[in-house]
């Protein structure tokens, strides 16, 4: 267990410097050593740690643009804990960034960072802010809130916060 925590360590080391394939290889090696030696942990904490370590895999794989494989890890983690909101969450992250990516891949030019500037009246009087939107970070969201901009929703609307 000492063993598999550390090299899940390794792989969250990888992942936090970017490199996303050398994270993704560490987090494969340790599944792979749960799958062939599951009688050595008692199930709940191979449980844990296997759906741990798919969902870091997923995130790494999602992040090199490998879709399937992030899915297929997505759903793993999923088949240990069906209520597991977390779990949930992956899996739908994932199918929502494929199809942002299938979209954009259509489109012809990966997704760029934009700003929109807010001119604002407050109480102290007129002012404005500018909000940079990062595709990568929610591509679906970033496309809607794009679309909206461009066709004037936000045009004469409060901001509440």
């Amino acid at each position: 267990m000492e063993e598999l925590t550390r090299i899940r360590s390794e792989g969250n080391m990888l992942f936090k410097a970017k490199d996303f394939e050398g994270a993704s290889n560490v987090y494969a090696a340790a599944i792979d050593s749960i799958d062939d030696n599951d009688a050595s942990l008692p199930t709940e904490e191979m449980n844990e740690l296997l759906t741990k370590l798919l969902q870091n895999r997923s995130t790494a794989l999602l992040k090199n643009g490998n879709f399937e494989e992030a899915l297929a890890d997505a759903e793993r983690a999923l088949s240990f804990d069906p209520d597991d909101s977390r779990a949930q969450q992956r899996v739908v992250s994932v199918l929502a960034a494929a199809a942002a990516a299938e979209s954009e891949l259509g489109k012809g030019s990966p997704p760029e960072d934009f700003s929109v500037r807010f001119d604002v009246i407050t109480e102290d009087g007129p002012g404005h802010f500018v909000l940079a939107v990062h595709p990568e970070w929610a591509p679906i969201g970033a496309m809607h809130f794009k679309e909206l901009v461009e066709a004037g929703f936000y045009d004469d609307t409060r901001f509440y916060r």
